[in-house]
């Protein structure tokens, strides 16, 4: 049901990445895989990961420790800047982007919005996004930057150590600091002077409902449960996501909003107060061409 008196056309648009953006088929690690081969990440997953998992689950270490030592793994497998620029660029290829979310996004900021990317990942590759996306699609223009986890990188561009990460949490560990997603999004308007009121931002996510409950309005994007890898199956705030607490969903299930996706999108970006029609209303409408 639509807020009771009514939503705010958003002025910010936080979009989520992972599953969100990139299509829910990607895995950890895949881009670790395409460089060393399936055998080599699965036995690092084996080997090092799981030991690791386990550990902080039976809290003999702590989260943030956790975190740290996944990146320092990361960081051993030799990341470059260029790798996630080239990843990118194939998820493209692969047809492994929410194209409709995109270009729809694209037009939301030809309309005055802005539109950052907000991942629990590296800063550095929602940058590349927020650059690149459109063009790599053929469409003018660029976003307006990322929020995530940052690395530290040497003149070669090479990632060399651990700036920042996201957790559930404000805390420090080793030299690490960990803030929560809403902190860092704080963080960042203070920084760029952005200057809305939580009524004014949108959220767009594949599970993030705890953001979607800060802001506004919060978009789900629902991808068929089929095309989702095992690791997005077994999250289970990704299988509560799906249950409810956001204010509308673009299904990209056969039949459902996949031929009106884009147009969904834009159409509930530029008018929220849509949303007091019912969802099969307002597809019926955008099909018909009526809105």
């Amino acid at each position: 049901m639509a807020h009771k008196n009514g939503y705010r056309r958003p002025k910010v648009i936080l979009v989520d990445i992972d599953g969100t953006i990139v299509k829910p088929k990607i895995k950890m690690y895949s881009m670790a895989e395409e460089k060393l081969g399936k055998k080599a990440v699965a036995d690092l997953e084996k080997n090092r990961v799981r030991p690791l998992r386990k550990r902080m689950v039976k809290k003999e270490i702590s989260f943030e420790k956790y975190l740290i030592e996944l990146s320092k793994i990361d960081i051993e497998l030799g990341e470059y800047r260029k790798d996630y620029a080239q990843f990118f660029t194939d998820l493209i290829k692969k047809k492994l982007i929410n194209e409709p979310l995109v270009r729809a996004l694209g037009n939301a900021r030809k309309a005055g919005a802005k539109v950052i990317f907000v991942t629990s990942n590296l800063q550095v590759f929602g940058e590349i996004i927020s650059k690149n996306a459109l063009r790599l699609l053929r469409q003018k223009g660029t976003f307006d930057g990322a929020i995530g986890a940052e690395y530290l990188f040497d003149k070669r561009g090479k990632a060399v150590g651990v700036k920042s990460l996201i957790s559930h949490d404000n805390a420090k560990c080793e030299g690490v600091q960990f803030m929560t997603k809403i902190a860092a999004i704080e963080e960042y308007f203070k920084k760029h002077r952005i200057r809305v009121s939580p009524e004014e931002v949108a959220v767009i996510s594949d599970a993030d409902t705890a953001l979607m409950k800060h802001f506004g309005l919060g978009g789900l994007v629902l991808y068929p449960w089929k095309e989702l890898s095992d690791q997005f199956r077994e999250i289970e705030y990704i299988k509560n996501a799906r249950k409810g607490l956001f204010d509308f969903c673009v299904d990209y299930a056969q039949g459902k909003d996949l031929a009106v996706a884009q147009k969904k999108w834009e159409t509930v970006l530029q008018d929220p107060n849509i949303l007091k029609h019912s969802d099969q209303t307002i597809k019926k409408m955008l099909e018909h061409g009526t809105m």
